[in-house]
C-alpha cells in the first residue's frame, strides 16, 4: 500500500492522467478497500496533497467514505473546494462534502468563494446537492438565500426552471420564495414536464459486479437519465420532434441535454434525421454537453454517416473557463478520436486545436498526448 502511494503521489509530470474515466476507476478501487483502512486515508490525504491535480482528483474519489470519520481528510475537501486549481476538483469536493452532510453550517457567502455560483450549471449544482433536502423549513431558506444572490437574472431564470424541473415541492417553494414573480416560459415549462416525468439513476452503494450491473441498467454516473429519448422522438411528427431537439438547448440541465446526444445516438435513422438540429450540443458552454455531442457525432461517422468533422470541432474547441466549468480534458480527447476518424491532417488539427491547447499546462499536454498514442490516434499537441 505504501509504495502505491509513493509512486501515484510522486511529482514526476509522467503520472498525470488526462482521462476521467480512468481516474475514476482508480479512485473508485481506492474507495472500496475495506480493510487497511487507516492506510487507505494516508494514500488519499497524501494524494490530494500532491501538486499534481489528476492525483488530487484520485484522491477525492478515494477518499470519500471515510471523509465522516477523518478530520485532516475533511480539511483536505474543503481546501480543494476553495482553492482547487480547476472545477472538476472543486465540484467533486463540494458533491462529497455533501454526500457526508458536512456543509450544512455554511452560508452563501462561503459558497460565493468556490466559484461554483459563477454559472448557472454551477449554481443549479449547487441547490441540487445542498439545497435540496427533505427538511421542507430548511429547502426554503436555502432556495430563498440562492434565488437572491444569484449572479444575474439570467442564472436566476435558469435556477428556478431547473428547481421546476427536480422539486417535489415545487409549488410551495414558488409561494414561499416569490418564485411566482419568475413565471417560467410556457414553450420551456412544456419541455421541463417531459423530464419531469423521467427519473435519473442517483447515487450507488453497490461495487463490484453488482455495481456494473446497476451501472448497465440504469446508467453510468448518478445525474444520468432514464432512456426515454429515442421511444419519446419516435412518437412525435418530424416537426415536433425537430422543435423538441432544439429547445432541449436551453433547458438548465446539463444532465437532461447529455442524454439527448448519450441516446439518440443509438437510433441511427433518427440521428442521421435531426443532425443538423443536434448542431447546438458542440456549441454549449459546458464541456460535458460538448463531449456528449461530439462522442454521438463519432458513433454517426463510424456508421457511414456524412458528418462535418472539421466545422464540429472548429466550433467545439472554443476555450472554457476550468476555474467554473469541469470536463475540458476530455473534451479534447472525444475532439481528437474524432478528427481521427475524419481523417484529419496533422497541420489541420493543429491549427484546430491550438487555441484551445494553449490554455493547457505542459503535463496536461504531455499526458493527452500520452493518452493519444495509447488510443492509436495519429496526432501531437505541441
Amino acid at each position: 500500500m505504501e509504495e502505491w502511494a509513493k509512486l501515484e503521489a510522486e511529482k514526476s509530470t509522467s503520472k498525470f492522467e488526462a482521462s476521467w474515466l480512468v481516474r475514476r476507476a482508480i479512485g473508485s478501487a481506492l474507495n472500496k478497500i475495506t480493510f487497511l483502512k487507516v492506510e487507505k486515508v494516508r494514500v488519499c490525504t497524501d494524494l490530494i496533497k500532491s501538486k499534481d491535480w489528476s492525483m488530487k482528483v484520485i484522491g477525492i474519489i478515494g477518499g470519500r467514505n471515510s471523509l465522516k470519520s477523518d478530520r485532516e481528510l475533511q480539511s483536505e475537501y474543503f481546501r480543494e473546494l476553495i482553492t482547487g486549481v480547476t472545477m472538476d476538483l472543486k465540484w467533486l469536493a463540494f458533491l462529497y462534502l455533501c454526500d457526508a452532510k458536512l456543509l450544512d453550517d455554511k452560508d452563501i457567502v462561503f459558497f460565493k468563494k468556490t466559484g461554483l455560483l459563477s454559472t448557472d450549471w454551477g449554481t443549479c449544482e449547487y441547490w441540487h446537492w445542498y439545497g435540496s433536502t427533505s427538511d421542507i423549513s430548511i429547502l426554503i431558506s436555502r432556495t430563498k438565500e440562492l434565488i437572491t444572490n444569484c449572479k444575474s437574472e439570467e442564472i436566476r431564470s435558469k435556477l428556478i426552471e431547473y428547481i421546476y424541473r427536480y422539486s417535489i415541492n415545487y409549488e410551495e417553494l414558488s409561494t414561499a420564495c416569490d418564485i411566482k414573480n419568475h413565471p417560467i416560459h410556457s414553450q420551456t415549462k412544456d419541455l421541463l414536464d417531459i423530464f419531469k416525468e423521467k427519473t435519473t439513476r442517483g447515487e450507488t452503494k453497490s461495487f463490484g459486479i453488482r455495481k456494473w450491473l446497476y451501472s448497465r441498467l440504469y446508467g453510468g454516473w448518478r445525474g444520468e437519465h432514464e432512456r426515454f429519448i429515442v421511444h419519446y422522438i419516435n412518437q412525435l411528427s418530424t416537426d415536433d420532434a425537430r422543435n423538441f431537439l432544439l429547445c432541449s438547448a436551453n433547458i438548465p440541465d446539463v444532465a437532461g441535454k447529455m442524454a439527448i446526444f448519450d441516446q439518440i445516438k443509438n437510433d441511427l435513422r433518427l440521428f442521421e434525421i435531426y443532425t443538423d438540429i443536434l448542431m447546438w450540443g458542440v456549441k454549449d458552454p459546458h464541456p460535458w454537453v460538448r463531449r456528449s455531442a461530439i462522442d454521438s457525432f463519432i458513433t454517426g461517422l463510424q456508421n457511414g454517416l456524412n458528418i462535418d468533422a472539421y466545422t464540429i470541432i472548429k466550433q467545439s474547441l472554443v476555450a472554457s473557463n476550468r476555474n467554473i466549468y469541469p470536463g475540458a480534458l476530455d473534451l479534447f480527447i472525444s475532439t481528437t478520436k474524432l478528427a481521427s476518424l475524419a481523417s484529419i491532417s496533422m497541420a489541420d488539427y493543429q491549427q484546430l486545436t491550438k487555441k484551445a491547447f494553449n490554455t493547457l499546462s505542459r503535463t496536461e499536454i504531455d499526458a493527452l498526448n500520452r493518452e493519444f498514442k495509447s488510443e492509436a490516434l495519429p496526432y501531437v499537441v505541441l
